[in-house]
């Protein structure tokens, strides 16, 4: 599974990839909103992880972007942005799932699943298997 993973804060972003490495996901992680969006037309992931505060183009717009593109790709908000007016604009452009900062890595994984879950199984309930 392919997840574009878009953090500004360098250690943050090195622990999360390690950890998402190390159980075989394939993550791309860029610290800059216009890079991230360089890529997202270039190439397919299967999950987006978004910090909202980064250099360039912001995480709301990357969203935008997104939604431009693929109406139904799985989004994660992850950031320190805990106003409920920041979490109602994250939902608004269409972010699935926000997560506050900090939080564990576990709980990261845990959310991660579910919103796989939900995007990618069948109407059987079957999970689909992505390689």
């Amino acid at each position: 599974m392919k997840i574009l993973l878009l953090e500004d804060d360098l250690g943050f972003q090195e622990s999360v990839c390690e950890f998402l490495q190390t159980l075989g996901y394939e993550v791309t992680a860029v610290s800059d909103g216009q890079e991230a969006c360089d890529l997202i037309e270039k190439n397919f992931y299967h999950l987006f992880i978004l910090d909202i505060k980064v250099p360039g183009v912001n995480g709301h717009e990357v969203i935008k972007y997104i939604r431009s593109l693929n109406p139904n790709a799985p989004i994660m908000i992850t950031t320190s942005l805990v106003d409920i007016g920041d979490m109602a604009i994250g939902y608004e452009l269409g972010c699935n799932e926000y997560l506050k900062k900090p939080f564990e890595l576990k709980e990261l994984l845990i959310r991660m699943q579910a919103l796989i879950k939900r995007n990618f199984s069948h109407q059987n309930g079957e999970d689909i298997k992505i390689l």
